[in-house]
């Protein structure tokens, strides 16, 4: 059988294959079920023991990536420390993605309490400009401002936005124009 399914009420339509086309379709499993098994180094009656060990090495993997890339971020935050100015920090990172900027503006801003931690950096042609900010600054609001200058846009809460653009060779202007916002108070 190939499929069943229903086509109206108390009516089902099952398509199949018979015949040598059947006898075909088993040898092609069989073959399908062997190469999978080789492929995971298994019997082919232990392939879904196989595929279960496969999927839990890979969560745990993924896992430990996700480690790995928050204790680079943590590290990376960690070195622009010495670059704060007046409780303030604005940086361009070389090619760091919007949500690495992210939260890498948030442990900033908190773990220094800063009154604005501005990141922005360009990747794959694209710009990702980040906010965290204490209470008295808007990130919304900086975000708004900062979003056009590489041609783009952006949102999120008035202690956290990002913005991201198309048009990297804007990211010195957009941060510019954060010193200058920022230098203010």
């Amino acid at each position: 059988m190939l499929s069943e399914a229903s086509i109206g009420s108390n009516t089902r339509r099952i398509e199949a294959v018979t015949g040598m086309a059947a006898a075909d379709r088993s040898l092609a499993m069989e073959r399908l079920v062997a190469r999978a098994a080789e492929m995971l180094r298994a019997e082919p009656d232990n392939l879904l023991d196989a595929l279960d060990r496969s999927f839990e090495r890979t969560k745990q993997l993924e896992r430990e990536r996700d480690q790995l890339r928050e204790a680079g971020r943590a590290a990376q935050a960690a070195a622009l420390a010495d670059q704060i100015v007046d409780e303030a920090l604005v940086v361009e990172l070389d090619e760091v993605a919007a949500d690495d900027l992210r939260q890498m503006a948030q442990q900033l801003q908190e773990r220094h309490g800063l009154r604005a931690a501005v990141l922005g950096s360009a990747l794959g042609g694209k710009v990702a400009i980040a906010v965290a900010s204490g209470p008295l600054i808007d990130a919304k609001a900086l975000v708004a401002e900062l979003g056009p200058l590489v041609s783009g846009g952006g949102g999120g809460s008035p202690s956290l936005a990002v913005a991201g653009g198309k048009r990297p060779e804007g990211l010195a202007e957009a941060l510019d124009l954060a010193r200058t916002r920022l230098a203010g108070g």
